[in-house]
């Protein structure tokens, strides 16, 4: 996110080359969010930009949406994770059909 890194690293040009894009577009974008929200969020200077007081709010919203984000990620891939265990069963052949019929085989592998 182009805010994320403006406001971490203080300067357009540092947060352009972070995410490999040219300074001219992180300024442009930042100016248009701007527009966007009607305020100021940087205080420009020459060699770098500072957070105004409402750039620091929106940076404390962005930070708990983002802490948000990546807790909702991991809680995620914890639901994803499987717990694969293997149990062997001995059945004749004639019930293997009636476990396929009700599609029980999608848990069962006949060997």
């Amino acid at each position: 996110m182009t805010f994320e890194q403006v406001a971490k690293s203080g300067s357009f040009s540092s947060a352009a080359r972070q995410m490999k894009k040219s300074q001219s577009s992180v300024n442009m974008a930042m100016s248009n969010l701007e527009l966007e929200l009607n305020i100021t969020l940087f205080e420009r200077t020459p060699r770098q930009v500072r957070l105004t007081p409402e750039g620091k709010v929106l940076w404390e919203y962005v930070k708990t949406i983002l802490e948000r984000c990546q807790a909702f990620d991991q809680r995620v891939a914890a639901f994803n994770q499987q717990i694969e265990s293997h149990v062997s069963l001995a059945i004749e052949l004639p019930y293997v059909t009636i476990v396929n019929r009700h599609g029980f085989n999608r848990h069962l592998r006949v060997i």
